[in-house]
């Protein structure tokens, strides 16, 4: 049974409160690698999985984007569809439960 039917919509975002939200995850790791200006690959777990990019020089709105429509084991969480939008690299960092840029 998903938390959501056990506990309903309110007592599901009650029971969230408290927790990181990567404990609902299962643990998945995400980081991102600067490839150019405005422009990142997005690792799971150190699998490339997609990419984040400025939505042009001066937007300040970010995409998250996955490499594929629909992968084969289903849309890694928080995902729900294929690209999600944002104010704000920070924004899409705090959605990806704290994903970490990596400088290599």
């Amino acid at each position: 049974m998903r938390l959501s039917e056990q506990y309903g919509p309110e007592g599901y975002s009650r029971l969230l409160v408290g927790y990181p939200l990567h404990f609902f995850y299962d643990y998945m790791t995400y980081s991102l690698s600067k490839l150019a200006p405005g422009s990142y690959d997005l690792y799971l777990n150190g699998s490339l999985v997609g990419g984040i990019v400025r939505n042009g020089p001066s937007a300040r709105t970010w995409t998250a984007e996955l490499l594929e429509e629909k992968p084969a084991g289903g849309m890694p969480k928080p995902f729900t569809e294929p690209e999600h939008r944002f104010p704000s690299l920070e924004a899409v960092l705090d959605w990806l439960c704290g994903a970490k840029v990596i400088d290599e």
